[in-house]
């Protein structure tokens, strides 16, 4: 079993917080942290808290930290959970599809020295041939470039309206106070972390950032959570 170690909301929330939590939270008051989730909607989420919904079964399953609501101290990173700001892709028409295209094909991170290996745009550029193509019926295979290594945030207002395109409503954060102890760990086992579910002293498990991580925690215990609000669209 790989080694981790218990943070306690009651006892720890006093120390620095970024070697504390590593982003994955942050100490929002006296015996309690805050983090965001990104989502859709915040309506479903806060009704499914409020409504006592079991966070394993209604949250995030299956990702790194195995099934509960996954939060981040820094949710611009996380927006790629949230779906919805997709939808424009299935509306455009093909002119704007095309500005699209070019405009991804053209992107600076293409340009950028030493940003991609030469196999790395080669894979981009075929992937916008394709789509231009019709290779594939659904443009949305185009969001793999907002992954690692292109990072290219092309649902954003700032890319989509100089090219004439309205872009989706934003994701939405919703912010959330817990307490209680989790399991903090130094990368993702998920096989190693289910079992813990059954603890009965432990809320959750949580990641700080690190060379192959980024900070996120899990919480799978609904009485863990304190409160949760709505905190706004997730900015550019």
């Amino acid at each position: 079993m790989m080694k981790f170690k218990v943070v306690d909301t009651a006892l720890h929330c006093g120390e620095d917080p970024w070697d504390l939590w590593g982003a994955a939270a942050f100490c929002a008051g006296p015996g309690f942290a805050g983090s965001y989730h990104v989502a859709d909607s915040s309506d479903r989420v806060l009704n499914a808290l409020k409504n006592n919904v079991p966070l394993v079964t209604s949250g995030d399953v299956g990702r790194e930290l195995g099934p509960g609501l996954y939060l981040s101290a820094m949710p611009q990173i996380w927006v790629s959970r949230a779906g919805g700001k997709w939808a424009f892709l299935k509306g455009l028409s093909p002119e704007a599809m095309n500005r699209l295209l070019d405009a991804l094909a053209n992107h600076h991170h293409f340009q950028q020295k030493n940003y991609l290996t030469s196999w790395e745009i080669q894979s981009a550029k075929d992937l916008i041939d394709r789509v231009r193509r019709g290779f594939y019926q659904d443009p949305c295979a185009l969001i793999r470039l907002v992954d690692q290594p292109y990072n290219i945030r092309f649902w954003t207002p700032g890319f989509l309206r100089p090219l004439g395109i309205e872009p989706s409503p934003p994701p939405r954060k919703v912010l959330v106070h817990f307490a209680g102890k989790f399991a903090k760990f130094d990368n993702c086992p998920y096989d190693e972390i289910l079992p813990l579910h059954a603890d009965p002293e432990l809320a959750g498990a949580f990641v700080p950032n690190g060379f192959s991580t980024m900070g996120q925690l899990v919480i799978w215990k609904n009485a863990a959570i304190i409160a949760a609000y709505d905190d706004g669209p997730v900015t550019e």
